[in-house]
């Protein structure tokens, strides 16, 4: 079967549109409460009230990672807590990942 050669860029659109609208349903991977705390490490809390760091953070969706700037509300030794906005699906989420996943932007970059 051949492709529909007239219509072969509505189609290409078509198919892009669907793949994102997927991808915009996804749900971040967290890691879980047992990961973060896994040495039995002491959490650190950044209250509202102070400046949050401004860092750059990998996140793992089920299908594609993605490279998101954020703030950081909290970190252990292993993990940091970061608040962010998916543009994609207009969603704020707040969520634990590696802190290795985790670059802080410089104050005069951000």
């Amino acid at each position: 079967m051949g492709t529909n050669r007239r219509y072969a860029d509505h189609y290409d659109k078509l198919h892009a549109q669907r793949a994102a609208e997927a991808a915009s349903r996804e749900r971040p991977i967290a890691l879980t409460w047992p990961q973060v705390i896994s040495k039995g490490d002491k959490i650190t809390w950044i209250p509202s009230s102070e400046e949050q760091p401004f860092v750059k953070a990998w996140i793992n969706f089920p299908s594609i990672a993605v490279e998101v700037e954020a703030f950081v509300t909290g970190w252990s030794p292993c993990a940091v807590e970061i608040d962010f906005w998916h543009k994609e699906s207009f969603t704020q989420y707040k969520i634990w990942v590696w802190a290795n996943a985790v670059t802080r932007i410089p104050k005069d970059q951000s």
